[in-house]
C-alpha cells in the first residue's frame, strides 16, 4: 500500500501508524509495574490516586481494577473531553446504572482517567513514563506515546473509503496524548512488544512485569476481557489480542501462547475503526 497516495509513496517496514487502543495494554502494564514496586493497588478506590475524580453513585466506589478491565459502568467516550483532564469534571453529572464490576462495557473514558492516574503517581507526562518504562526498556526506538504535530509529520496520511464511490478520502486527524490511545509504532517495534507477551512479561533486557503481575495483565475478568487485553480460550489453546483504530489508522495484535507465535497487523484506512 500507500503512505501518501496522492505522491504515490509505498508504506515500508518502518513506517510509524497510530495503534489505537493497542495502547490501553501499555497503560495497564506500566500500573502493574507500579504495583510490583508497591506504589499501586488495583483494588483501591481510583480517588486514591485521582482525588478530583467523582461521579453521582450509590454503588461502591470504582476501583482501577474495575477500569482496566472496563467494568467501572463509565461511558466508552467523551468527544468534547477526551485527550483532557477536564474528563474528570464532565464526568461529575455522571450517574452510573449499575454497580462497578456487574458488567462489561467498553470504557475509552475509564483508560483516559488510569493514565492520568500514572503522572499523579509518577509526577510525569503519560508520553515520558510510557517511553522510560516500556519503549525504551523493549528496544522499542521508533515509537512514542503521543500523538502531536511533529509526530503527524512523519507518519502516513491515513484513509477512509468513501461510502458513496468507493474511493479513498483523507481522514482528518487530532492531536492525542490520553492513555486510551496515544501510541504510535511500527511494525518492527511490536513484533518487540508482541515478544515481550510471548514470554509473559519478559523481555531481553530482563522482567517488565512479575510472573504475578503478568498473571493479572492476562487473566480474564469480565466477557473474556483482562487489563487492556482480549484473553480467549480457543481448542484449549491460549488466544491474548487486541484491535485499535483512531483518525484512519488500524491495529490489530494477537498473540498464540501454547504455540509461540504472534502477528501483527497495521493499517493507514480503508477499514472501519473500532
Amino acid at each position: 500500500g500507500y503512505s501518501d497516495m496522492k505522491a504515490r509513496m509505498p508504506l515500508t517496514a518502518e513506517s510509524r501508524f497510530a495503534i489505537g487502543s493497542v495502547s490501553k495494554a501499555f497503560t495497564a502494564v506500566a500500573l502493574l509495574q507500579l504495583m510490583d514496586e508497591g506504589r499501586f493497588d488495583p483494588q483501591a478506590p481510583i480517588t486514591r490516586y485521582l482525588p478530583s475524580f467523582a461521579v453521582k453513585s450509590q454503588f461502591v466506589p470504582i476501583t482501577a481494577r474495575h477500569l482496566m478491565s472496563h467494568t467501572s459502568g463509565l461511558p466508552n467516550y467523551l468527544a468534547d473531553a477526551s485527550s483532557s483532564r477536564f474528563v474528570i469534571a464532565k464526568l461529575r453529572d455522571f450517574e452510573p446504572t449499575y454497580a462497578p464490576g456487574a458488567h462489561w462495557w467498553y470504557s475509552n473514558t475509564g483508560y483516559q482517567l488510569l493514565g492520568y492516574v500514572l503522572e499523579n503517581i509518577e509526577g510525569a507526562s503519560y508520553r515520558t513514563i510510557i517511553q522510560r518504562r516500556i519503549l525504551d526498556r523493549l528496544g522499542m526506538t521508533s515509537s512514542t506515546a503521543v500523538i502531536d504535530d511533529a509526530e503527524r509529520a512523519r507518519m502516513p496520511v491515513s484513509y477512509a473509503l468513501w461510502p458513496f464511490d468507493g474511493k479513498y478520502v483523507e481522514e482528518p486527524w487530532f492531536e492525542y496524548a490520553a492513555g486510551d490511545g496515544s501510541i504510535v509504532s511500527n511494525a518492527v517495534d511490536m513484533c518487540a512488544y508482541m515478544r515481550f507477551i510471548l514470554n509473559r512479561g519478559a523481555s531481553a533486557n530482563g522482567r517488565l512485569l512479575s510472573e504475578k503481575a503478568f498473571a493479572m495483565l492476562t487473566t480474564p475478568v469480565l466477557n473474556d476481557y483482562a487489563y487492556g487485553l482480549h484473553v480467549h480460550t480457543v481448542n484449549d489453546a491460549t488466544l491474548i489480542s487486541h484491535t485499535g483504530g483512531i483518525a484512519g489508522f488500524h491495529s490489530e495484535v494477537e498473540a498464540h501462547m501454547d504455540d509461540g507465535f504472534a502477528l501483527v497487523f497495521l493499517s493507514n484506512g480503508g477499514i472501519d475503526q473500532i
